[in-house]
């Protein structure tokens, strides 16, 4: 499968925590860009487990507990 219009091949399947995943393109991004927000992990409020990297602890931890649960 791929995309008509790009002959990208064509994504399936989920990420976890994003609704609508696409590829960036410059024609279509090309105005898109970065800002502060006030809550920046806000989006995970409807989740009950999200993976962090050890990068992401310091941020995390000014919106919401982080907890360290075992493998099963």
């Amino acid at each position: 499968m791929s995309d008509a219009q790009t002959g990208a091949p064509a994504l399936t399947g989920n990420v976890l925590l994003y609704k609508n995943p696409e590829p960036l393109s410059l024609e279509a991004h090309n105005k898109l860009g970065l800002k502060n927000i006030e809550r920046p992990f806000g989006f995970v409020e409807t989740t009950h487990v999200v993976p962090l990297t050890v990068q992401e602890f310091g941020m995390a931890a000014t919106s919401l507990p982080i907890i360290f649960a075992p493998d099963r």
